[in-house]
């Protein structure tokens, strides 16, 4: 008769126990495997993803490894060594595949790629174009396109992003800092006013910051055109640079100024790094904002800009809705560079990336209140008033509002 002991129960008991926990596992791979899928097969950005393993901790983890991606037209364009994206909590990990299929956004995602590199069909400014970005080759010289736009050979990088969505205040967050040592080292942060999952194309910029450094690739692609045009000596090739963005901006009517173009003139003789910030007094959609003409955004925007670390004072000198301003009329110069009237839209999602902004109410019952949005509910905004010597904050329901109007850059 074989004799069970205690020291067998505990055994057994604990590889039942780890029996379960690897099923337990199993199976919470292989919900998450569904909801890769299922998103992968959504072909994000058009392409096809395809990766070799998958697995995931506790803490709300997921890897990837060994992915490839391709495009159907020009076949394989790149690969990854690891992905890693890292969810608020467990449950927003397991809540993925109802992410996907409801199109809706998880509180806060942390986004790792490793070991990426792209191959020989990738044409990096090609997809670049797909982006609908406002530039125009005239603004370069015609001797230089040959090697500023012709996509870089392939380079090896690493990326990691950070997204958080506030779902209340229908904001989204987002902070991507990509690096390759071949290429350049770019970071761009922001955040997007006015998105919902139920629409993600709603959403308008609230505010952008681009900056690039270590611009290895543009130093190289530009010193091959001073090789090649033989403009090597006194910073020829900067000077040449300076006259065409000048003739350019002529052209459609704008004088630049000094600032601009001294600044933009050194970056061309060493390109080390860039800035860009953007804070429109009244938000953009992207499609509008690439429609807009560049005066109005400057004028109604807090709009910053570096060259190697120098600030741009003014980007405009005047503007001209035909032919250019000149001293002789300074008072219509002035006129036309006054910014344009701002008016924000009369509802609780368009106004709630403006808190802080100096306004001027105007109701139906003809009267205007002067003041700062000091918050927004669904029904209501509430103005802070200075009168009297005092500060007073009052509520006005939207449908007493006929026109809200910006009176002053919005405070930051």
């Amino acid at each position: 008769m074989r004799r069970i002991t205690l020291k067998s129960i505990l055994f057994k008991s604990l590889r039942t126990l780890l029996l379960i926990g690897v099923l337990v596992y199993l199976l919470f791979l292989w919900k998450l495997k569904t909801g890769v899928d299922a998103y992968f097969d959504q072909k994000p950005a058009g392409l096809t993803i395809e990766y070799s393993w998958l697995w995931a901790k506790w803490d709300g983890s997921l890897f990837l490894t060994d992915l490839k991606v391709f495009d159907h037209n020009v076949g394989q364009i790149g690969s990854i060594g690891k992905i890693q994206v890292q969810f608020h909590s467990l449950a927003n990990l397991l809540s993925l595949d109802r992410y996907v299929t409801y199109q809706e956004l998880p509180r806060h995602v942390l986004i790792s790629m490793r070991g990426a590199a792209t191959s020989e069909n990738f044409k990096l400014f090609d997809y670049l174009r797909h982006l609908n970005i406002p530039f125009s080759q005239a603004l370069l010289p015609s001797q230089c396109h040959a090697h500023l736009f012709q996509s870089p050979e392939p380079f090896q990088f690493e990326l990691t992003g950070e997204f958080s969505h506030q779902e209340f205040d229908e904001i989204l967050s987002f902070d991507l800092d990509f690096q390759s040592i071949s290429l350049a080292d770019f970071t761009l942060t922001g955040k997007v006013n006015d998105i919902s999952s139920e629409n993600l194309a709603s959403g308008y910029i609230g505010e952008m910051t681009f900056r690039a450094k270590e611009m290895v690739w543009l130093q190289q692609a530009l010193n091959r055109c001073r090789e090649a045009t033989g403009l090597t000596q006194n910073d020829r090739l900067a000077q040449v640079f300076r006259q065409q963005l000048n003739a350019t901006a002529q052209s459609a009517q704008y004088q630049l100024s000094e600032s601009l173009l001294n600044r933009y003139q050194a970056f061309v003789h060493y390109p080390d790094d860039f800035a860009l910030s953007f804070s429109p007094a009244q938000g953009y959609y992207w499609g509008r904002l690439a429609q807009q003409p560049l005066h109005e955004i400057e004028a109604n925007s807090d709009l910053f800009i570096q060259f190697n670390g120098h600030t741009v004072d003014q980007i405009f000198a005047a503007v001209g809705a035909v032919g250019f301003l000149d001293n002789k009329n300074q008072a219509a110069a002035e006129t036309l560079q006054q910014p344009a009237r701002s008016y924000l839209p009369v509802s609780y999602r368009g106004l709630q990336g403006f808190v802080g902004t100096a306004v001027t109410v105007y109701l139906k019952n003809q009267t205007a209140v002067k003041g700062v949005i000091e918050k927004v509910t669904p029904k209501r905004i509430f103005i802070s008033e200075y009168r009297y010597g005092g500060k007073s904050e009052l509520p006005y329901d939207y449908r007493e509002i006929d026109t809200i109007e910006v009176t002053d850059k919005q405070k930051r």
